[in-house]
């Protein structure tokens, strides 16, 4: 693995960076380690860049995976110009599993942007919407189609896992299972939507406000950690950065002990009146880039508000990982998320986007 040491060496031996950058001193090597060994390349007489070193794990690697797709993002293959909204794909060393990427300057996370504000910005949220069907509509060849598979969410069979990965739960998130495996309505939502899922368009997969960059002003947005695109259901994408927003009422909820579900959501500190323009504009700005028709647009939103509501039950699932027990606001994650699923027409007027059905 490569160490901080090792870094600017290795560039160079790569001639990804020139002598005259190093010997001038004006490149700094900044450790940001996740789950892979990454690094950040920054300097002022040219573009920054990323390295991200994976680990293999039975023979896979997450991030030969994600190279490929920035390959496929940066290339002719899928029939357009390189998408704008990916950073620029430097390299990939099969040999040590490396990545390299353009480092974009002046970003935040769509999280941290959105941190502190009373209202949530309108301009970023637009710009993800066209970014979300601006990728959509690439179409890649059919052999990298079936490389990346059709990207099915683990999440549509929550209510029967496998034994791994019972192993990895949480008591707390056992118990939410079994919640879910009690109600038998929301077993029948789930084997729903995995019997309707599309495979027909290239999707991010994990599109949320931590994957999502944005720019001065908000008008720039760029999707980073591509490790798990796909070819999949576009309503996925949408539904799951729809989640996002709403997450951010349902976890805004105080721990209230035996309070029930439907009245805890009164109590939340970030009301989801301070979200819902966001999300219509987001919607509003992927029906208008996407062009799509109106029958196409109110059948992809009753679909996207049903993804909504299957991204809150994994979000309440993933949320419990390391607590000893459910919480209120996994509690309410579970109930809104049900409620979506089941109803979307209702929860696409009175939840999620009032204002973009106008």
């Amino acid at each position: 693995m490569l160490s901080m040491t090792e870094v600017i060496p290795y560039l160079r031996d790569r001639k990804l960076l020139g002598a005259a950058s190093v010997v001038s001193g004006d490149v700094r090597v900044f450790d940001a380690s996740r789950r892979n060994r990454n690094f950040k390349v920054l300097r002022s007489d040219g573009p920054s860049l990323f390295v991200k070193q994976g680990t293999l794990r039975a023979g896979f690697s997450a991030v030969r995976r994600e190279a490929e797709v920035y390959g496929l993002l940066n290339g002719p293959e899928v029939g357009h110009p390189p998408y704008p909204h990916a950073p620029r794909f430097v390299g990939y060393d099969p040999d040590q599993d490396v990545l390299v990427i353009e480092l974009l300057a002046d970003t935040v996370d769509l999280r941290r942007h959105d941190t502190g504000r009373r209202t949530v910005p309108l301009r970023a949220a637009a710009a993800l919407g066209a970014a979300l069907a601006g990728l959509h509509a690439l179409v890649p060849p059919s052999t990298a189609a079936a490389r990346l598979g059709d990207g099915e969410p683990g999440v549509l069979t929550a209510h029967r896992p496998g034994l791994a990965l019972l192993r990895d739960f949480s008591a707390a998130s056992i118990e939410l299972v079994r919640l879910i495996q009690s109600h038998a309505e929301v077993v029948a939502q789930l084997e729903d939507l995995r019997a309707g899922w599309r495979a027909d368009a290239l999707i991010h997969h994990d599109a949320r406000w931590d994957n999502v960059l944005v720019g001065r002003g908000g008008r720039a947005t760029t999707l980073i950690d591509w490790e798990t695109a796909a070819v999949g259901d576009p309503a996925w994408d949408v539904g799951g950065v729809l989640a996002d927003y709403l997450s951010q009422w349902l976890l805004s909820i105080p721990s209230t002990g035996s309070t029930p579900p439907e009245q805890a959501l009164h109590l939340a500190r970030r009301p989801l009146t301070t979200l819902q323009p966001a999300m219509a504009a987001l919607w509003r700005a992927y029906r208008e880039s996407a062009r799509l028709s109106t029958a196409a647009g109110e059948e992809l939103l009753r679909r996207t508000t049903r993804f909504a509501g299957l991204k809150l039950v994994q979000s309440a699932i993933e949320q419990v990982q390391n607590t000893p027990r459910w919480t209120v606001a996994s509690l309410c994650q579970l109930q809104v998320g049900s409620n979506l699923m089941a109803r979307p027409d209702e929860g696409s007027r009175l939840i999620l986007i009032p204002e973009a059905l106008a």
